[in-house]
């Protein structure tokens, strides 16, 4: 297999692709995408030059990226998690990085879960008004399907941060006071360049996503743009689900996919979760189509180091350290400031290239280390 420096010379060279990927746009071939278990440089053809580019730079390792300088935070602070739902490992990861920052802080943490669904979700932040929290954490929570727990908080002047929702920042109905970067797009379009350099320039490419989030719909969005500037990509199917009854309707509607779209190559899922069941939908059928997902949970990353599973490449949330930027972001509240847009949560491409050894991927570097940094905090 290719390593990524291999890759990133071979693209400057005549078209090249990596042992099992196919030929760039314009060849004699065919057969669409390749059967590798990473991306592949492709020369000779422009899409596939420049979504090589994008593959390099996503897949690079990840300095901290935040302010230089913050505020002292104050101590004896309590702070509420209102997780999506305790169901779903992502959520839950958040909610695991914003204890670890309250634990370096002398903070109180308390993790409410959402149960996946509106009611729960404001049911959970009006419960957490009243335990009279100093700061409130959403995580993948749409701030405008919750407005009466979102005007609860407000009322008690209780600041409210969301991760992983692209919820709009602000100070009016149903925003919020800082959302960190999400990555939503640089995931999205990082695993659509991916799939493009994947199948020489090729694919045939399908979505399957939920509308009920800003974030994912930036996801799919940006994998979709980015797959259509491929001259001679295609993307032949969008479909959507509903997060509610997702684990029930997920496989249903990748076997509908695969019969009604029998020259798909490549399917874009973005939840990772629900990436794994379209995984085992495609191996049931007995198909050929590569998973792509957003998160890099625990078995995704299993599945990618093994290689006999549908899914090749993630777009990897360090959403651990998103908890660690949504506490910075509730420390300049508490301290009056009112900019908190320099947080990030950092995102990767991940393939069989670069996977990491262990279970998680967390970021390429300690949180701990550069948030006790910048609050000078040992």
């Amino acid at each position: 297999m290719a390593t990524r420096t291999r890759r990133t010379a071979a693209a400057a060279a005549a078209v090249v692709l990596g042992s099992l990927a196919l030929a760039a746009c314009g060849g004699d071939d065919e057969s669409g995408g390749g059967s590798g278990e990473s991306a592949s440089s492709g020369g000779g053809n422009a899409s596939v030059e420049a979504a090589q580019k994008i593959v390099d730079e996503s897949s690079a390792d990840i300095a901290f990226k935040g302010p230089s300088e913050g505020p002292k935070p104050p101590s004896g602070k309590s702070l509420a998690v209102v997780t999506c739902a305790a169901a779903a490992s992502g959520c839950v990861r958040v909610a695991t990085g914003v204890k670890e920052a309250g634990k370096l802080l002398g903070w109180n943490v308390r993790v409410l879960d959402g149960q996946g669904q509106a009611a729960g979700q404001n049911s959970a932040i009006q419960q957490a008004v009243s335990q009279g929290v100093d700061g409130i954490v959403l995580v993948a929570i749409d701030a405008k399907s919750v407005n009466q727990g979102m005007a609860a908080a407000k009322s008690k002047d209780i600041p409210v941060v969301s991760i992983q929702a692209d919820n709009e920042v602000g100070t009016g109905t149903g925003q919020v006071f800082a959302e960190p970067d999400s990555g939503s797009k640089v995931a999205g379009s990082s695993l659509g360049a991916w799939t493009v350099v994947d199948s020489g320039g090729k694919a045939k490419a399908a979505t399957l996503s939920t509308t009920e989030l800003v974030v994912t719909r930036n996801r799919a969005d940006s994998f979709k743009a980015e797959v259509e500037k491929c001259d001679g990509c295609k993307v032949v199917k969008q479909e959507t689900y509903l997060l509610s009854s997702a684990i029930k309707d997920v496989p249903l509607k990748v076997s509908s996919m695969l019969q009604a779209n029998p020259d798909m190559q490549y399917l874009f899922v973005d939840v990772a979760q629900y990436g794994a069941l379209a995984a085992q939908a495609i191996q049931s059928a007995g198909k050929d189509v590569k998973v792509l997902s957003v998160d890099c949970n625990p078995d995704d990353l299993e599945a990618i180091r093994g290689g006999n599973s549908p899914v090749k490449a993630c777009a990897g949330h360090a959403l651990e350290t998103g908890g660690w930027a949504a506490v910075g972001a509730l420390n300049l509240a508490l301290n009056g400031e009112t900019d908190a847009s320099e947080f990030v949560v950092p995102t990767k491409l991940i393939d069989k290239d670069n996977a990491p050894e262990g279970d998680l991927w967390r970021g390429d570097f300690d949180p701990a280390a550069e948030y006790g940094k910048l609050w000078g905090v040992n």
